[in-house]
């Protein structure tokens, strides 16, 4: 059965489990889990999170798969590469890859790691692009968070009703987890 969890934010999830379960390499989507949308500046409690549990001995790699401009997406992976003490590879639609969900982004990951899809964690804040990205590729370990900040395009408001629904139906189904 596929299971995803749901944390608080992306500082919240068990990275120790992860790196105990073989997950090699953590993939973050930027908007909405690591930046509020369209911002380059790091949530401070999501960083602040990540290095309480002490991140950049478990993945001193990351890669950052984000549907968003290239020059946004490098911003907020040389930030994250400073606050957190991790070299960050960079997949987005910016080089011309498909947009998620589709698993492209998350190949291109696991070849350039040279690990298998099932290696890969997902982190973001979206059911439709993150969670349905990991599903399809593969993904050992997939998180899904509550949103950071305010700002959002003006339809994804409704999207995430929607999604807020799903979440729910899944939670029911027992194919999301709980962990807060």
């Amino acid at each position: 059965m596929f299971v995803y969890e749901l944390h608080k934010n992306a500082g919240t999830v068990n990275y120790k489990d992860w790196y105990d379960k073989g997950i090699v390499v953590p993939v973050f989507d930027i908007d909405g889990t690591l930046t509020e949308h369209q911002s380059t500046e790091l949530d401070q409690k999501v960083i602040g999170g990540l290095n309480k549990q002490c991140f950049r001995d478990l993945y001193p790699e990351i890669a950052i798969a984000n549907n968003y401009d290239l020059d946004h997406v490098k911003l907020v992976a040389k930030k994250a590469e400073a606050q957190l003490g991790v070299k960050a590879l960079i997949v987005s639609i910016g080089e011309g890859y498909i947009r998620k969900p589709h698993p492209i982004m998350g190949q291109v990951v696991a070849n350039y790691f040279d690990i298998l899809p099932e290696q890969i964690g997902v982190v973001g804040d979206r059911r439709i692009s993150d969670v349905t990205f990991g599903r399809k590729l593969g993904a050992g370990a997939i998180a899904l968070c509550a949103k950071v900040g305010e700002g959002d395009a003006p339809f994804v408001g409704f999207v995430r009703e929607l999604e807020a629904i799903k979440v729910f139906l899944d939670r029911i189904g027992g194919s999301a987890l709980l962990n807060d």
